[in-house]
């Protein structure tokens, strides 16, 4: 299971964005900012409380400030792997820790996508033509 809500090293994070997640609008974008974080992100980083900027690198010697966005929409495999994964809105947010990059999703839905992941499972349940009633 992927750690929501909290802080976990780069590496870490990379890893389980990539295995479990299923591909959404932001899943490519959230992986590249991940892997291409700098550890001195924290020393040129600005944050308001909402944006934050930090530093990524951007070829092999050269890096650049970027700002990350502060939301992102990704699918965590949550429900069954026959059906497609619901999409959630998470706050992304990054920080150096132990010299490292540290990063953070924590789910801003709501808990919304308890509700898609049940109609999606309806309508799976209902291509099957049961002839049996699908309440959901």
């Amino acid at each position: 299971q992927f750690k929501f809500d909290t802080w976990t090293g780069q590496e870490e994070f990379v890893i389980g964005l990539a295995a479990l997640f299923a591909d959404s609008s932001d899943k490519a974008y959230v992986l590249s900012m991940a892997s291409s974080l700098t550890g001195e992100a924290t020393s040129l980083n600005e944050d308001d409380g909402f944006t934050q900027r930090a530093t990524v690198k951007a070829g092999l010697a050269h890096k650049q400030s970027v700002t990350l966005k502060p939301r992102v929409e990704l699918a965590p495999y949550r429900t069954f792997p026959e059906v497609s994964q619901p999409v959630s809105g998470f706050v992304f947010r990054a920080k150096t820790g132990e010299g490292q990059p540290q990063l953070m999703l924590v789910e801003a839905d709501g808990g919304r996508w308890k509700i898609d992941a049940i109609r999606t499972l309806k309508t799976a349940l209902e291509a099957f033509d049961l002839g049996l009633p699908i309440i959901a």
